[in-house]
């Protein structure tokens, strides 16, 4: 008798644990599918055409990674980046522990937006200098600047 109440404990534990759990947005992993930037009121969709390649972005409770491979012409730029996050309605911010590129360990990306439709999670970036003005260029755009990120998950 015991034997069974174990083999009938041990079904019932599998079976809830194969239940369909609630997922935490945006935790997860996704895979990139487009970047569009906007200057100047003039769209451009910059991923996957101005470049090629991929990125996966993850996100646990409380952190935040990515790794990424574009071709542009004959260059291949290899990228990576972790750190902490903070998403207060559709308001995110990114602490940046460590980054590809170096100058920006220990800086925080702000003026983010961070929302859900469907499958697809969409990334704002509306960069601002410290001062709150927007910035003269940004990577080699005029402002105003939004460079928006369309992820669609993969987990």
């Amino acid at each position: 008798m015991k034997k069974v109440f174990f083999f009938g404990l041990i079904i019932s534990l599998m079976i809830l644990s194969c239940a369909k759990q609630e997922s935490k947005f945006p935790q997860g992993t996704w895979e990139k599918v487009q970047t569009l930037r906007v200057v100047d009121g003039n769209a451009e969709v910059r991923f996957p055409v101005t470049y090629t390649g991929f990125q996966i972005k993850m996100w646990t409770e409380t952190n935040w990674m990515f790794i990424q491979r574009y071709y542009r012409d004959t260059i291949t730029t290899i990228d990576y980046g972790t750190g902490t996050y903070t998403l207060d309605g559709n308001q995110y911010e990114e602490d940046i522990l460590y980054l590809g590129n170096e100058i920006y360990d220990g800086t925080i990306n702000k003026n983010m937006t961070m929302e859900l439709k469907n499958d697809t999670l969409y990334q704002s970036y509306h960069p601002l200098m410290a001062n709150g003005q927007q910035p003269d260029s940004v990577t080699a755009c005029s402002k105003p600047a939004i460079e928006r990120i369309s992820l669609l998950s993969v987990g």
